[in-house]
């Protein structure tokens, strides 16, 4: 695949202490705080959580990497579009996310280690379902916009996370079965 760092614009407006990247609002935290807000987001019974947490994820790097790319306009081919989506990802401090294994059809994507999962095992210890939710929507979003569609068109499911006690986190991508969104 080729290499192609993510080098967004940045800008930080110091009267309101907002931070943009690729035109975009950013608020980046450590693994204290998401197993927090991961927490917060699970315990309820009567919302939601993993899909508002995802679905959100999906919706912002939909648009940031869209912003991004329109910005370089140099960077076409699916697999420089894939390498930026994994830099971008590992910029934010969520590691590493290798996207080898699939295209615009889907497959598999994995994550030999995941902050989400690590902050969760580090903060609460192991548990029985995957946690990854912000990644799934970040691999979701990333495929929409490298491959012209809307947020939504992609699902993605995360079938081994290293919080349950796997190896690594692994994500099965696929169109889902409404794929006209």
């Amino acid at each position: 695949m080729d290499t192609i760092r993510f080098t967004p614009k940045v800008s930080f407006d110091k009267r309101d202490n907002q931070l943009r990247i690729a035109d975009q609002l950013m608020c980046l935290h450590c693994h204290h705080y998401n197993a927090h807000l991961l927490r917060t987001a699970e315990d309820p019974d009567y919302i939601d959580g993993p899909r508002i947490l995802a679905g959100a994820a999906e919706n912002v790097v939909a648009q940031q990497l869209a912003n991004h790319l329109r910005d370089f306009p140099d960077i076409r081919s699916s697999a420089q579009r894939l390498s930026v989506a994994a830099d971008m990802f590992r910029m934010y401090g969520f590691v590493i996310l290798d996207f080898s294994k699939a295209d615009e059809k889907g497959g598999t994507v994995t994550s030999p280690s995941s902050h989400i999962a690590l902050g969760w095992k580090v903060k609460w210890g192991p548990r029985e379902t995957p946690c990854c939710h912000f990644n799934r929507g970040f691999i979701a979003g990333a495929f929409a916009t490298i491959y012209g569609k809307s947020p939504g068109y992609f699902k993605v499911v995360e079938t081994q996370c290293i919080a349950v006690g796997a190896e690594s986190c692994v994500y099965k991508v696929e169109v889902n079965s409404n794929g006209n969104k």
